[in-house]
């Protein structure tokens, strides 16, 4: 997939030489079209880059969300934070998963990844402390639903 990944670029810059262009929304439509190709070549490639499209939407919508509660919190007169640390055991295996899943939580107002770490089964956990957090089951079902379903099938397809 990384070769295929390798080949739109090299559209891009090819479509930008071809042009004689060298400005940023030229090299967009060039990454585009190659991303057309590409995806008419393996379709695999064209549904990844729109599921990845479509986690980066839900990211934007999920960091807007929580910024909107988090400010609403803080203006009220007496804060209702209940602060902890909960332990979100992993269904993501590869590092890249993992790393994309602790970036997205920590992108998240209200919730930061501390620390990855392993619980008594020998399952990887991921450390996470959440603003409001007296629903720790909440917090792992909310962060297992909303990112973690969605990382499993940008990176291995549906299920």
């Amino acid at each position: 997939m990384q070769g295929l990944f390798v080949v739109n670029l090299l559209l891009a810059l090819l479509w930008a030489v071809l042009t004689t262009s060298s400005r940023v929304d030229d090299l967009i439509v060039g990454f585009l079209i190659g991303f057309a190709v590409v995806s008419l070549y393996e379709r695999d490639y064209g549904r990844r880059g729109a599921r990845l499209f479509s986690f980066v939407l839900y990211v934007l919508w999920k960091v807007f969300q929580s910024s909107i509660t988090l400010a609403w919190y803080l203006i009220q007169p007496k804060l209702n934070f209940e602060p902890g640390i909960v332990a979100v055991p992993l269904d993501v295996q590869s590092p890249i998963e993992i790393t994309t899943l602790a970036s997205t939580i920590t992108l998240t107002p209200g919730t930061l990844t501390i620390d990855l770490g392993v619980d008594k089964d020998g399952r990887k956990v991921l450390f996470v402390h959440s603003l409001f957090s007296s629903d720790p089951d909440a917090v792992r079902r909310g962060i297992k639903r909303d990112f973690e379903r969605r990382i499993i099938t940008i990176f291995h397809g549906e299920e």
